[in-house]
């Protein structure tokens, strides 16, 4: 117990902290496990005494000397996510676009990095966002935000968020969002276990060629907006009934629309019965995630088909359609982002996407904020 009681007396006055336990093979073993936790607890470096594990951390806000980690860890991150969903596109794409982003947040960002002296064991960083899910601040952490060496990472994590969800309620922001990997199920049920809850849905799917049913005609728009704004004005105001309840205001319909469609590389598609609209699409070269800016992809950022015509097949024919064009115009991948909390949305783009990120949000009691010592 030499070296366990040298590093005790090293570092347990400090907020460098120790966990000390015996692993879960040891565990049932020994079936004994020891746990000191003076001041904060954490973890930094793994060192085998006495049939025990002991690790000793330090907190650090974001540095960008730890960059280089940092981004091995994202990437580690996304190859993972990828054999879980090998259409994806190749992480040599995004590398550099990675690192930018990350250096980035790393300068900007609110959040907390566990180190041992230059060795990272792992992070937590995301960007302040003003009324984030309602009236009050919060914080979103980005798929890229954070990161955690693969051995203990449930517990790596439940420091990282401990720590910083302090430091951000301590600033007023008690919407903490987060996005993660779909397939990690280890984190994502961690940060279940957190509070958090599923809100937006990110997804993917090869572009395949269909036989389009054209007994709804389709059609590209090039300038007649008016004859969808009653439709695009009655899918804006969808989202604010039941369950989604999103407060979205009523706006100018034909600006909107024309403001959208001024933007390069963008294109609506619309579905009529009778002469008269039913149902609209429209695409664009990127969306919510870093995927979605991949040369090969486009992205579907809104979808809707009018009450008395759904489940008739016309938001099938309207894929098909957006498919084919994507075929034709040498595209490889969809992509389409949505709001899980949209039942008929979800239903929809679940039977034909893979899904490869999900945020994650979780309302911390504001009532919090009023007390002194939190």
């Amino acid at each position: 117990m030499a070296g366990l009681l040298e590093a005790l007396e090293r570092y347990g006055s400090t907020e460098g902290t120790i966990l000390i336990w015996s692993t879960r093979e040891d565990l049932e073993k020994k079936g004994r496990t020891i746990s000191v936790r003076p001041v904060w607890s954490g973890f930094l470096k793994r060192i085998e005494k006495t049939g025990c594990e002991f690790m000793i951390s330090n907190y650090h806000d974001p540095d960008v000397k730890y960059l280089d980690q940092a981004l091995e860890m994202v990437i580690g991150n996304y190859r993972e996510e990828r054999k879980a969903v090998p259409c994806l596109p190749p992480v040599d794409a995004f590398v550099e676009k990675l690192r930018r982003y990350l250096e980035k947040l790393l300068q900007g960002g609110s959040g907390v990095m566990l180190a041992d002296e230059d060795v990272l064991l792992g992070f937590m960083v995301g960007y302040k966002n003003s009324e984030l899910f309602g009236r009050y601040d919060g914080i979103y952490c980005p798929v890229y935000g954070h990161g955690a060496k693969v051995d203990n990472k449930r517990d790596i994590y439940g420091e990282l968020y401990g720590r910083a969800a302090r430091k951000w309620v301590e600033d007023g922001l008690i919407t903490h969002a987060v996005t993660l990997f779909t397939h990690d199920g280890e984190l994502v049920d961690t940060f279940f276990w957190f509070g958090f809850g599923l809100r937006c849905v990110d997804s993917i799917k090869e572009v395949s060629p269909a036989d389009v049913n054209m007994s709804a005609n389709i059609r590209k728009v090039l300038d007649d907006l008016p004859a969808l704004a009653e439709l695009h004005e009655e899918h804006n105001l969808f989202y604010r009934g039941s369950p989604m309840f999103m407060p979205n205001p009523r706006e100018d319909p034909v600006l909107d629309l024309r403001n959208w469609l001024e933007k390069e590389n963008r294109h609506i598609w619309i579905a009529y019965e009778d002469g008269e609209p039913v149902g609209y699409v429209r695409i664009q070269p990127s969306a919510e995630s870093f995927v979605s800016e991949y040369e090969g992809v486009m992205n579907i950022t809104a979808a809707y088909v009018k009450s008395e015509h759904r489940n008739t097949g016309v938001a099938r024919r309207l894929l098909e359609t957006v498919e084919c064009w994507l075929m034709d115009t040498g595209y490889t991948l969809c992509g389409v982002d949505f709001e899980s909390l949209n039942p008929l949305g979800s239903a929809f783009w679940n039977r034909y996407f893979t899904p490869y990120n999900h945020t994650l949000v979780r309302r911390v009691d504001e009532r919090i904020l009023s007390l002194k010592t939190l």
